[in-house]
């Protein structure tokens, strides 16, 4: 684990309900709720469905259910890594942020798969909820289907109280924030450090950090995933499907290190900068459908690609 998550959460332990929980709408416990929400899961189903996440919105929503006593979100700790993610500032807004929206964060520890320690953590705070707690229903916001396990639902039905499984992308118009929240700046953090990255290698700077190598060769792996994806003049490709493709072809290498979340935001800097041009399919003055195309003149595009590839298909 980093060593700011060591600094930030120096006890990073799976949690436990307070004894005296601060309750939304007075003190009436007959209906009072848990939410756990998988941080990861949200934000790539919302992004999947065109929409930002508010959490301060979700909240709401839940409330809608009962008296909120607890909330909770899980992330991951791979987004707290110093080297894949040097952006500290990005982290402790983020962190801010979702806990203005009334949540506790809980960061994760790495196991085999940060997915797999989410869902462990997020089991068990839910177990602990409905066993020690006044909470009568167990929110869970995600679209992972492992939290349809009968061994962590059927328990907390024996306790005489409820699961409810809220998938966010069917929550587009209840939960979703089309300016974005403080919640999202962690993502615009990350697109701007490759658009940094991605404006070194158009200079052909060479003497760079060991951590900015490592991005530098994720970058050049993504672009040229994409360029081979958008070059055939059969393949117009919406931006979203582009990235689902490319992120399926890119996992073993770099699903360790690095989170879709990470692509979408290399795909965004990679857009912003140019090394992909937007193209339309229109009908009578009216645009179909968008599609993308490699632009190999770019400075960065030219530096990232073999030269005789380059210059055979510019």
């Amino acid at each position: 684990m980093s060593r700011f998550v060591d600094w930030l959460f120096p006890k990073a332990k799976k949690s436990e309900p307070p004894s005296n929980p601060k309750i939304d709408n007075g003190t009436d416990s007959s209906n009072l709720v848990a939410i756990l929400v998988d941080f990861d899961n949200v934000v790539l189903c919302a992004s999947e469905a065109s929409y930002k996440v508010s959490f301060t919105k979700l909240r709401d929503y839940c409330r809608t259910f009962g008296a909120v006593a607890f909330a909770e979100v899980f992330l991951s700790a791979r987004l707290f890594d110093e080297e894949a993610h040097p952006e500290v500032e990005g982290r402790v807004r983020l962190i801010n942020s979702l806990n203005t929206a009334g949540f506790k964060v809980v960061v994760c520890p790495k196991g085999l798969k940060d997915r797999d320690q989410v869902d462990s953590y997020l089991k068990s705070s839910g177990l602990s909820f409905a066993r020690s707690s006044l909470a009568k229903k167990i929110i869970v916001v995600s679209d992972d289907s492992d939290f349809k396990d009968p061994n962590f639902i059927h328990p907390i039905e024996d306790m005489g109280k409820e699961v409810i499984i809220l998938r966010p992308s069917d929550l587009g118009d209840k939960i979703g924030d089309k300016d974005g929240g403080g919640e999202t700046l962690l993502f615009d953090s990350r697109k701007r450090e490759f658009s940094r990255i991605l404006e070194l290698i158009a200079r052909g700077e060479t003497d760079l950090p060991e951590e900015t190598k490592q991005a530098v060769s994720f970058i050049k792996v993504v672009v040229r995933k994409v360029f081979e994806l958008t070059t055939p003049e059969r393949n117009r490709y919406p931006f979203r499907h582009i990235i689902n493709l490319a992120w399926k072809s890119i996992f073993d290498q770099w699903g360790e290190i690095y989170t879709k979340e990470d692509l979408e935001a290399a795909m965004g800097a990679i857009g912003d900068k140019g090394l992909i041009e937007r193209k339309a399919v229109e009908v009578s003055g009216v645009t179909i459908f968008k599609y993308y195309r490699p632009n190999r003149a770019h400075p960065a595009a030219i530096n990232l690609l073999p030269a005789k590839r380059v210059a055979s298909e510019s």
